[in-house]
């Protein structure tokens, strides 16, 4: 059995309705470029889902892995499989190494 919070603390949150109906939580696919992209919307669903270390980690990941020309999905999971090359694999590794030492050196991981 996972703790709650993944050993972090955990809680709810809220806000004014102009503000809540920015948050999308899990959409049908197909409207989900639409809601985030679009829309401004903010997709909110997960275990760790809104913890600000794992919120502020994953924004960092992706902005990074995107300004590198790797793609994500507009969705929360993202897979690995065999239409990746050894390459591919290369360079998501490499850019998430570089990314783990800017988050080291944010001051982030403190």
């Amino acid at each position: 059995m996972r703790p709650p919070g993944g050993g972090f603390p955990v809680g709810a949150f809220g806000g004014r309705k102009d503000i809540m109906d920015k948050v999308v939580t899990p959409v049908e696919p197909s409207k989900v470029k639409a809601a985030v992209f679009e829309e401004k919307r903010m997709f909110q669903s997960g275990t760790f889902s809104g913890n600000p270390i794992t919120t502020e980690t994953a924004a960092a990941f992706r902005l990074g892995w995107v300004a590198n020309g790797i793609y994500i999905p507009g969705v929360h999971t993202v897979f690995t499989s065999a239409a990746h090359t050894d390459a591919d694999i290369d360079k998501i590794l490499e850019v998430s190494e570089e990314i783990l030492r800017e988050i080291k050196t944010s001051g982030l991981s403190r």
